[in-house]
């Protein structure tokens, strides 16, 4: 079984970023439901960073948070035919430097749940005993056996950012989607 980190800083800066969110954002990192929060026709906002990304529209939208904003399309895809567990596609907007509305055609895909996979051993931990995660840019390894095999996205506890299956990479690689840069993981 080969797994492959969603990498959000080695990407392509021509692609728009978008800053941090603070509304439900611990949540969003907890992997909890953030509909039911929501009223019928809320959608959630999030500023361009205008600064380190360019205004070109990726598949997926380059972010510092643990969230995952794709372009719908790509969102309905992966979500109609991988295994995601529960999740849900939470609209979203994306409001240029000038306030006007980019784009209305992503959501966050967020699936529910933290997988207890990390090898807190092996890896270069923060020392935070309260939230304790990977360094940045620190080593880690996930321990195989606690790795779920039903699974083709999740996020893992310690660890920012969502890990994918081989054949999610492959299908997102063979789709064409945009701005999705994959690094592999190392399982022990």
């Amino acid at each position: 079984m080969k797994l492959f980190k969603l990498d959000n800083i080695n990407v392509d800066d021509r692609y728009c970023r978008i800053d941090i969110l603070t509304y439900a954002l611990m949540d969003l990192l907890e992997g909890n439901p953030v509909l039911p929060q929501l009223e019928p026709d809320e959608v959630l906002e999030f500023k361009m960073d205008e600064r380190r990304g360019g205004l070109e529209l990726g598949d997926y939208v380059t972010t510092l948070t643990a969230v995952l904003p794709l372009r719908r399309a790509c969102a309905e895809a992966i979500a109609g035919q991988f295994a995601l567990g529960e999740h849900e596609l939470i609209p979203i907007k994306l409001i240029n430097a000038k306030g006007r509305v980019h784009s209305d055609d992503h959501v966050l895909l967020n699936p529910f749940g933290r997988v207890d996979c990390l090898n807190t051993e092996l890896s270069d931990m923060n020392g935070d005993p309260d939230y304790p995660l990977v360094r940045v840019m620190g080593k880690w390894c996930l321990r195989a056996k606690d790795v779920p095999a039903d699974r083709d996205l999740f996020r893992v506890v310690g660890v920012i950012g969502y890990i994918f299956s081989e054949r999610l990479v492959e299908f997102v690689q063979a789709q064409g989607f945009t701005n999705f840069v994959f690094t592999p993981v190392t399982l022990c």
